[in-house]
């Protein structure tokens, strides 16, 4: 859900990650409403989640070094994408029940 400008910016400018968090929420709450469970809440929390979640990676990939910590960096990033799975499955189920 992002290309190269948006991977490269979002840890560097405050707008380009709530551009970035706006885009993903906007694209799960839109598959929501086709499944007529959309909720305004749905939105809000998939935006938050999201901007905390990805703002927290981008501050700790900043203070590595590329080329020596690429273990922690993979690390950090499986991290970040378990966190928005279950942020994921939890709204789904929250929708469901």
């Amino acid at each position: 859900l992002q290309g190269d400008f948006l991977a490269n910016w979002k840890g560097k400018n405050r707008y380009i990650m709530l551009v970035h968090c706006f885009i993903y929420s906007g694209i799960i709450y839109a598959f929501l409403m086709c499944l007529g469970v959309a909720s305004i809440w749905c939105f809000v929390i998939l935006m938050c989640s999201h901007d905390i979640i990805d703002t927290w990676k981008c501050g700790e990939v900043k203070v590595l070094d590329l080329e020596k910590d690429i273990t922690t960096i993979t690390k950090l990033l499986y991290i970040d994408q378990i966190a928005h799975y279950f942020i994921l499955i939890c709204i789904f189920i929250g929708v469901v029940l």
